[in-house]
């Protein structure tokens, strides 16, 4: 009987048998970078940057910032000067000060106590020297003469810091007195009264109707 004869494929050595797609594609292993890219397509976004504060939110932020401003006031200067060196908008510090009650009462104490500073300098531009010296032809100094230019700049100066005091502070430095007082007519007699209209210059006669004569018809 014929044996039959072994076919190409069962002959073949085993290690070099080919494998199968599935095998192979099994076998294969992906490199790390790959891995780190699928890793870093997975992860969740960053989160952005936060937002730079604003020159007023960094000095709102800090400690006495209040009391620093006030001190500002107080030593003569004004909120829109205090803007401007501090690179503030007028407005934003505005509405900071308006937001909170007890802050904008302080702003106003040191306004009107601001008004005091106001009228020493007021006498110490008075007191201020505003000579030129005038000289001759060689120079020397022969007579001392005010500078009206000076003078008419002091005097505007005072002018200035004489408004604002009494805006500010009307009842200390304003051009009027302001006299406040009260007389309780229910607890003083007319002749009391009237004894005190009479010292202050009132006609007392002229407001008082004369008393009928004796014997007169009162009818």
């Amino acid at each position: 009987m014929s044996k039959k004869r072994a076919s190409p494929d069962q002959n073949a050595n085993p290690a070099t048998k080919p494998s199968s797609t599935r095998a192979r594609t099994a076998s294969f292993k992906a490199p790390a970078s790959a891995k780190k890219a699928a890793a870093a397509t997975d992860s969740p976004p960053s989160p952005k940057p936060a937002k730079p504060l604003t020159p007023f939110q960094k000095w709102a932020s800090g400690i006495g910032a209040l009391d620093q401003f006030l001190a500002f006031v107080l030593e003569g200067g004004h909120m829109a000067d205090f803007c401007r060196q501090n690179d503030f908008a007028y407005t934003t510090m505005l509405d900071w000060i308006n937001a909170d009650p007890s802050r904008a009462e302080m702003y106003a104490r040191a306004r009107e106590d601001r008004s005091d500073k106001l009228a020493d300098e007021i006498v110490a531009i008075s007191d201020e020297n505003e000579y030129a010296p005038v000289t001759d032809m060689s120079g020397n100094t022969v007579a001392l003469v005010f500078d009206k230019t000076a003078v008419a700049r002091n005097k505007l100066r005072i002018d200035a810091r004489k408004w604002i005091a009494a805006k500010l502070k009307p009842r200390v430095y304003g051009d009027k007195m302001q006299l406040e007082g009260s007389v309780d007519h229910n607890v003083m007699s007319d002749d009391a009264l009237l004894q005190r209209l009479a010292k202050l210059g009132v006609n007392v006669d002229g407001i008082v109707p004369a008393a009928p004569a004796e014997g007169s018809d009162a009818g």
